[in-house]
């Protein structure tokens, strides 16, 4: 019983996490390395490198939902960084049904558009 107990302390699970069925979407990626590749992007002076740390995490095959995906947009200087950081995600995201909420941190409504566009072309 001690060993459960540090176990659970911890946070070491006890039991195996249940399998996920074909309907069940992805998991996204835990918070600790989420931080560690938002973090990393963030240390990047510029938008051209800021995108290939993150072309780096997504090609690692990383799935984000949509509050991550707003949150590395908006790491992002400039409009056209902006939605090349949204057109790279938005394959990657768990719930793409939200991901209008990652492109309201576009300042402008035609970059916003330009998104759009890109995302559709890309399926």
């Amino acid at each position: 019983i001690m060993s459960l107990h540090i176990a659970l302390l911890l946070g070491i699970p006890t039991r195996p996490a249940p399998a996920r069925t074909h309907d069940s979407p992805p998991p996204k990626m835990d918070q600790e390395t989420f931080r560690f590749v938002k973090d990393s992007v963030k240390r990047e002076l510029f938008d051209d490198h800021r995108a290939r740390v993150l072309r780096t995490a997504v090609d690692a095959g990383a799935r984000f939902d949509c509050d991550q995906a707003r949150e590395l947009v908006s790491c992002f200087t400039f409009g056209s960084g902006q939605v090349e950081a949204a057109v790279v995600l938005h394959p990657r995201v768990v719930d793409p049904i939200r991901f209008e909420h990652v492109l309201d941190v576009f300042t402008f409504e035609s970059d916003k558009d330009r998104a759009r566009r890109a995302i559709r072309s890309a399926r």
